[in-house]
């Protein structure tokens, strides 16, 4: 890879992982448990796009 596909996955990365900390804060903050329950689905999606990414890269 190159230097700067290098940086734009670790730019996706980043971007993923302030995503997930967003959805964190949100989900603290509702009251409404239907939408906690559908931030806390989105915030697990979000950590399987991640986690499915950074595994694309150990090969």
């Amino acid at each position: 890879m190159t230097q700067k596909e290098l940086l734009y996955i670790e730019d996706s990365l980043n971007h993923i992982q302030l995503c997930k900390s967003k959805w964190e804060t949100v989900a603290n903050a509702v009251s409404d448990p239907a939408l906690k329950r559908f931030i806390i689905q989105m915030n697990e999606k979000n950590q399987t796009l991640y986690d499915t990414f950074y595994k694309l890269l150990e090969h």
